[in-house]
């Protein structure tokens, strides 16, 4: 199998964009950014991926179904975005940075430049968000890209939760030496995260600033 890597970090290092022969820096956004350089905002359910080579590129196709728009508006049923990457035969173009995508999986998504960009995800990864229902406060919440829960917006900033520290005497932790150094009183409960309509009001307040 013949493999090609793109290397392009969301550190603020610069890649070239195929599709438009440009130079592009990707670096970290708040949801003012995001939601200002959005095009379109919508929820939607992954109901089809599936991967093309053109000429000397290859693109996956990642269709949305389901749709709930929050921020643009669109003509049809589903949305379908291009992806640069993906797999064809026994070939491979991988492009490090690039959001992945599974079947059946709901997610939030801030577009622009679809079928334009490399990535016409806004801030690449930083612009995609997957819902799940939690079963405890029977809601939809919203994860980011690393599966990581978004406890909180504030300032415009997108806070992440924190994963709750073992403490001695839990499962797989032993209760003497250097992995039990942690004390019970500092271990933090994970906060729970955000439902989706309280994310979604916070993206409308932003969008109702600018009018």
């Amino acid at each position: 199998m013949k493999t090609l890597r793109m290397l392009c970090a969301l550190a603020g290092i610069f890649f070239m964009s195929i599709a438009t022969g440009r130079a592009t820096t990707v670096l970290p956004m708040n949801l003012k950014d995001l939601t200002v350089n959005a095009e379109l905002i919508f929820g939607g359910t992954v109901s089809d991926i599936r991967s093309e080579k053109q000429a000397n590129a290859i693109y996956t196709y990642v269709t949305f179904s389901n749709l709930q728009f929050v921020k643009g508006t669109h003509v049809g049923p589903t949305i379908e975005v291009r992806l640069s990457g993906g797999s064809v035969a026994d070939e491979t173009i991988e492009v490090v940075g690039m959001p992945n995508f599974v079947l059946g999986e709901r997610n939030l998504i801030f577009l622009a430049g679809n079928h334009r960009y490399l990535c016409p995800i806004v801030g690449w990864e930083q612009g995609r968000f997957k819902i799940r229902w939690d079963g405890v406060s029977r809601r939809e919440v919203v994860f980011d890209g690393a599966n990581d829960p978004v406890t909180e917006i504030s300032g415009n900033q997108i806070v992440k939760g924190r994963k709750a520290r073992l403490a001695r005497g839990s499962p797989g932790v032993p209760d003497s030496g250097p992995a039990a150094s942690v004390d019970v009183q500092q271990q933090r409960e994970e906060k729970r995260a955000l439902s989706l309509g309280e994310f979604v009001s916070a993206v409308e307040k932003i969008m109702g600033k600018r009018q």
